[in-house]
């Protein structure tokens, strides 16, 4: 029996148990016409053509009835229709994008043939999601934007100006309302003083009787701030002159600190031979009260000299600031930039109430005087013992060593 080796083709001739052999008929495809099972080939396939396409792998379906271990004939293979697909099954792809390993024993498997896909990686861990909503955005304020206390405490609200810029720019000044006069209606805050005494004494209209002023001590005088001002006065004939840092601007603390130094300056001899008869009277009465047993004054703490509240009389309370252009071209003979008028109230006689909330706020201003002064001195007092040691150990130093 004759065939090609290897070969798993029936060879074209009877099998034993005939008694001659006898060639049987092969058709044009190569097989016996009683060797059914296969379906007919192309006819437009020729002896010798190569493949219509490559043979298909043993993953998908089977286009051809030889296995993969079939050896070529010489003749090449004949062309064979595709399998019909399998009902209710859709028909594998023949290609896929992956990549083919060797098949068993090296056996040799066309490149592109397609392949297994890869193995999935390891499932990602699953986030919990929150079961509500995401909390709703904050609300849209516009007016946070554009609106801003113009008198706010800090060296950030807008440059400090000189009287120079001021005038270049023709900027519109704004005085702190906190230092303008006493309102008719108790709408807002004002500053409460009398300048016969220290700005411990001075307080806001709407803190307690017993409590000194703090609050917008720190806040500016004007808007824009200002690097100076000065002020002038119907009731004193010379003008004070307030200047302070550049970095921050002239504060409301500023301007009482200013006034109450410039009060409690001498008033000089040729000064008050320029008052006339009238208003020396006045002086010399308000310097008599002034250092007197009587309620609402200083008394014997005050020097025996002439100063400048005694020049006031009886007007002696802190009235506020005011812009007054036109007082201001009066007396400067021409409109100047960051000056104001300050104005100064009559003092009345005092209350019971009152003289005794005036005696608490210099007991407690006396208190925290001697506080620092026993500080200061406790201060000295160790200093000079540490200084005194040191001094008495060299010298014993020095004599050891003579």
């Amino acid at each position: 029996m004759t065939g090609t080796p290897g070969s798993y083709f029936m060879p074209p001739v009877a099998l034993p148990p005939q008694q001659s052999p006898s060639v049987a008929s092969v058709g044009s495809n190569g097989f016996p016409p009683d060797w059914t099972g296969f379906p007919t080939t192309s006819p437009y396939a020729q002896n010798g053509m190569p493949p219509a396409s490559h043979p298909q792998t043993p993953f998908v379906a089977p286009g051809a009835p030889y296995a993969a271990f079939q050896p070529q004939p010489p003749a090449g293979y004949p062309v064979y229709p595709g399998m019909w697909p399998i009902p209710m099954i859709p028909q594998m792809g023949g290609f896929t994008p992956y990549p083919m390993h060797g098949g068993w024993a090296q056996t040799p498997f066309p490149v592109g043939a397609g392949g297994l896909p890869p193995q999935a990686g390891p499932a990602q861990a699953q986030v919990p999601q929150p079961t509500g909503g995401a909390p709703p955005p904050p609300p849209i304020r516009p007016q946070d934007a554009s609106e801003f206390d113009k008198f706010a405490e800090g060296p950030h609200y807008g440059p400090v100006l000189s009287p120079l810029m001021v005038k270049k720019v023709k900027a519109r000044l704004q005085l702190n309302p906190l230092l303008m006069p006493p309102p008719e209606e108790e709408g807002r805050d004002y500053i409460k003083w009398n300048m016969l005494f220290s700005t411990a004494q001075c307080q806001r209209s709407s803190d307690p009787a017993y409590r000194s002023w703090s609050d917008g001590r720190n806040a500016p005088a004007t808007w824009p701030r200002v690097s100076s001002l000065r002020l002038i006065s119907r009731h004193i004939p010379w003008p004070i002159e307030i200047s302070v840092d550049e970095a921050v601007g002239v504060t409301c603390g500023d301007v009482i600190e200013g006034i109450h130094t410039y009060m409690n300056g001498r008033v000089l001899q040729r000064q008050f031979d320029s008052a006339s008869a009238d208003h020396k009277r006045v002086i010399s009465d308000a310097f008599y009260h002034n250092r007197s047993t009587a309620q609402g004054v200083p008394g014997g703490r005050l020097p025996q000299t002439l100063l400048r509240f005694d020049w006031l009389g009886q007007d002696t309370m802190f009235g506020g600031i005011t812009i007054n252009e036109q007082f201001v071209q009066e007396v400067c003979g021409g409109p100047l930039p960051c000056v104001f008028e300050l104005l100064c109230r009559r003092r009345y006689p005092m209350s019971e109430q009152e003289i005794l909330e005036q005696e608490e706020r210099e007991r407690q201003a006396d208190a925290r005087t001697r506080r620092r002064g026993r500080s200061r001195a406790t201060s000295r007092a160790t200093s000079t013992t540490r200084t005194s040691s040191q001094n008495g150990s060299q010298t014993d130093s020095g004599d050891g060593a003579e």
